[in-house]
Formats: structure tokens, C-alpha cells, sequence
């Protein structure tokens, strides 16, 4: 019983070793070259964030399957159509609300205006006047 155990831990041991020593290599993945280890450091450097370098390559594959799908989206026509249709309904719609923010100004800009004109009457015939036809008002006192 004493050899079984003493076997598994021996065994657990240099499983433990070989992990501890291609994770602590300067290359842990023999299939990344030097050049691709330093330009994925270099990146990770960039984020402003601590990453270690399998969140890192994961984080670059997703960013590539992005663009990819990105990609095969433009080259699609119909894709392309919708996006184009998208865009032409936002601008319509920013077009009409423009235009009704245009009304909405000359309604508050008219408004104003009649309440100056309303002070304006005031001050000339009395603050009774105001809200009366002209011929009403301006006739008693004029």
C-alpha cells in the first residue's frame, strides 16, 4: 500500500514540475514564437489593465472574430442594404425632427414676440387691453 501512494505522489510530483516549468518558460507554448510572445506582451501593455497572457490571446481572438464577421457583413449586399437603409431612416428621422424643432422655435420665438407686443400694448392703452381686438382697445383711449 505503501509503494501505491508513494507512487502517486511521485507521479503527481513530476506532473507538477513539467506544469511549473512550461509555465515559468519564457515561451510556455512552444507553438508561439518569439516574435508573437513579445507582440502579445506588448498589447497587454497597451490595455491599462492587468491581464495575464491567456486572457490576452483570448481577448485578441474575439477582437478577430469581430473584425471577420465585420468584414463578411460589408462584403454582403444584403447587409450592405440594410445598413444603407438604417442609415437613410436616421437621417429622416433626424430631418423631421428638425424640422419640428423649427416649428416649436418659431411657436416660442411668436409667442415671446406676443407678449412683448401684449407689454407693448399695456404700456400704451392699459393692462385691460391686452387680449382685445385693436379696433376695441385703441379706440376708447385713442
Amino acid at each position: 500500500m505503501k509503494e501505491t501512494t508513494q507512487a502517486k505522489i511521485t507521479a503527481s510530483v513530476a506532473i507538477a514540475k513539467a506544469m511549473a516549468q512550461k509555465a515559468l518558460a519564457p515561451n510556455p507554448n512552444p507553438q508561439w514564437t518569439e516574435y508573437e510572445m513579445r507582440s502579445i506582451d506588448e498589447w497587454i501593455a497597451r490595455q491599462g489593465v492587468k491581464l495575464d497572457r491567456p486572457e490576452a490571446i483570448r481577448r485578441l481572438v474575439e477582437i478577430g472574430l469581430r473584425q471577420k464577421r465585420n468584414l463578411m457583413m460589408a462584403e454582403d449586399p444584403t447587409v450592405r442594404a440594410r445598413s444603407a437603409a438604417t442609415r437613410i431612416r436616421q437621417q429622416i428621422a433626424a430631418s423631421v425632427l428638425q424640422q419640428q424643432l423649427e416649428e416649436m422655435l418659431k411657436i416660442v420665438f411668436s409667442g415671446l414676440q406676443l407678449k412683448q407686443v401684449d407689454k407693448w400694448i399695456a404700456e400704451q392703452h392699459g393692462p385691460a387691453s391686452i387680449g382685445q381686438r385693436p379696433s376695441a382697445a385703441w379706440s376708447s383711449s385713442g
